[in-house]
């Protein structure tokens, strides 16, 4: 989509107005596409976040329930 908008930016027969209009088509994609970018990134941190926190709960059960075990023999 970006490079379509780029080309007809590019390739716009001297019609102003039609420039302008790609032109704010492009920079409002864009801007968007940064804003999701960033969204998903920090998405992605948060899951890797909870992703270790619930490791270390099932590391910190398991040793629980161990424990457990070993008194009850």
């Amino acid at each position: 989509m970006i490079l379509k908008l780029k080309e007809k930016i590019k390739s716009s027969s001297g019609d102003d107005q039609e420039r302008k209009t790609y032109k704010q088509l492009f920079d409002s994609i864009k801007s968007s596409r940064v804003q999701s970018k960033e969204q998903c990134d920090d998405l992605i941190n948060k899951v890797n976040l909870k992703y270790v926190e619930v490791a270390d709960l099932n590391a910190r059960l398991q040793e629980k329930v161990l424990v457990i075990s070993t008194l009850k023999e």
